[in-house]
């Protein structure tokens, strides 16, 4: 999103141009921000190794309205599974207003 100590490169997720590159990508509560999540997930699994895997988090249901920037999306448990169908060995979990998601290429 911005330049800043640490950050390597700045880039929309959609544009991410890496053929299994990972090991593992992390992806937390960044969703909701996303006007294109399918497109997202997509680029993620593309860029990441056979084996590798993916850990989200995203705003469930109720979770409060962020707007900084753009706030898109919340999800379900269902909706991540969707988000997430590519994917082998899932496990989708929800803790109080978050739902967690764990997946294998």
């Amino acid at each position: 999103m911005r330049d800043g100590k640490g950050v390597d490169i700045i880039i929309n997720a959609h544009d991410l141009k890496y053929k299994e590159e990972f090991d593992v990508i992390i992806c937390l509560d960044t969703l909701e921000h996303d006007d294109n999540p399918f497109q997202t997930i997509k680029k993620a699994y593309q860029a990441l190794k056979i084996g590798g895997i993916i850990l989200i988090t995203v705003p469930g249901i109720n979770f409060q309205k962020h707007g900084y920037p753009s706030d898109y999306w919340r999800f379900t448990e269902e909706g991540l599974k969707v988000l997430l169908k590519n994917f082998k060995k899932l496990k989708i979990k929800k803790i109080h207003k978050e739902i967690y998601g764990f997946a294998e290429k």
